[in-house]
């Protein structure tokens, strides 16, 4: 008899007990998360089993498989973001090939089906750009889902996860240790970020016709950028009128 920990490994397992299966749980040691688990099947039954495959294997009784959960839900995103678009199955696979990934569309079907359990990352990118849609969106439906599982058996309101993923916010609940290494790591995000902040500026200056405040916001781009090169970053690229910048010095004032 299985123990009362581990029937939950029945109800996760009913289906791999087809018309001619037995699941039996045969054993599970004292405190064990895990029960030991084996599905007897047969292709033909007369009189009794004949034929039969013996497969052991393990299966966590805690919960049902959280990559899988996750997968389902990008693949409801993908079909959602294709049939938005008007796009089959097969244009889908036509524009990931376009972009030097082919999909099959009986990979896309299998997927968006549910008999297709993975989606790996690259997948996940170039299905992204087919479908014209930013990728954190394939992950966590915002909009869609009031919450997701960002890992396992831990749920975030689908904006915060949005954020978490984007390296808005650090996870919620965390402890301080937790916050604090978040604040260490995402700081070339937050660097990039204020980066792009001072770039508009100098140039909505130029566009104003502004040289007073346009030579202060030149000079402290060019300080920023050099922030990213005392850490070992490497600024982002600039725009055409602002290439000057990170020289010592460069035109007075060449938005007049």
């Amino acid at each position: 008899m299985p123990c009362r920990d581990h029937r939950f490994a029945v109800a996760m397992l009913m289906r791999a007990s087809a018309a001619h299966s037995r699941l039996v749980i045969q054993r599970c040691a004292p405190g064990s998360q895990v029960a030991v688990v084996s599905v007897v099947t047969s292709t033909r039954c007369q009189r009794g089993l004949c034929g039969v495959k013996r497969r052991p294997y393990c299966a966590p009784v805690t919960q049902v498989d959280w990559s899988a959960r996750l997968v389902r839900v990008s693949a409801a995103e993908i079909r959602r973001h294709r049939q938005r678009r008007g796009m089959s199955a097969q244009q889908l696979a036509d524009a990931c090939a376009t972009l030097g990934f082919p999909l099959q569309r009986s990979v896309l079907a299998n997927l968006e089906n549910g008999r297709r359990p993975t989606l790996n990352l690259s997948e996940l990118l170039v299905l992204a750009r087919a479908l014209k849609a930013p990728p954190i969106l394939l992950v966590f439906p915002l909009g869609e889902a009031d919450r997701v599982e960002v890992v396992p058996g831990h749920e975030l309101d689908t904006w915060e996860a949005v954020k978490w993923f984007a390296g808005e916010m650090p996870f919620p609940g965390g402890d301080q240790d937790e916050v604090n290494a978040w604040i260490e790591a995402s700081k070339p995000i937050a660097l990039y970020r204020e980066h792009d902040r001072l770039v508009e500026g100098v140039q909505l200056a130029i566009r104003e016709s502004a040289p007073g405040s346009g030579r202060v916001l030149r000079e402290s781009l060019r300080k920023y950028r050099e922030r990213f090169r005392q850490r070992g970053l490497t600024p982002p690229d600039l725009p055409p009128e602002l290439q000057h910048v990170d020289a010592a010095t460069g035109p007075a004032d060449p938005e007049r």
